[in-house]
Order: structure tokens, then sequence, then C-alpha cells
């Protein structure tokens, strides 16, 4: 989560994915900064949405949010699909 918040702060326009598995437990990460927020982009609902590739679900703020992730294997997967997710909320 610090390192989040990090990238959040140093980023001026938006959404930054993060994964890590620790201890034998995955997560993924989301942030969003403030003008996307405005533009409807919720980091809790990137998050889930990527997730679920991976067999997890998540939530939080609308400029972070974490997810469980049941399927480490499918990480990968999940963060190549982001970029889709991020593509689509923007055509709405």
């Amino acid at each position: 989560r610090a390192i989040a918040q990090g990238i959040l702060e140093k980023m001026t326009s938006g959404v930054a994915w993060l994964a890590a598995t620790i201890s034998g437990k995955s997560t993924i990460i989301c942030v969003v900064t403030e003008d996307l927020i405005i533009k409807g982009f919720k980091a809790g609902e990137l998050v889930n949405e990527v997730a679920q590739i991976a067999g997890g679900k998540g939530g939080g703020k609308p400029n972070m949010a974490q997810a469980g992730v049941k399927n480490p294997e499918k990480i990968n997967v999940a963060l190549a699909a982001a970029p889709d997710f991020v593509r689509k909320k923007l055509s709405n």
C-alpha cells in the first residue's frame, strides 16, 4: 500500500496497477488520480474487474483499492487485461 500511495502521489494523471505475492497471499492494487475520479473512474470497480480474472475480489476507495487473488498464476493475464477495462471506461 505504501508503494501504491507513493505512485499515486507522483502521478499527474493515470491509473496504475501493482501486484504481489507475499507469504503465499496474492494481492492486486489499483490507484487512480483525482482527475480521472472526476471522470467516473473508481479504483474499487477497476480492481474488482481485473481481480475476477484471477479468482479474486476486492474494493476500496475511489483513489486506491485492493483485491485478494485466489489464482496467483493468473495475475499476469489479469494485469494484461487491465488496459482494456480502462479503455472500455473511457469509451462510455
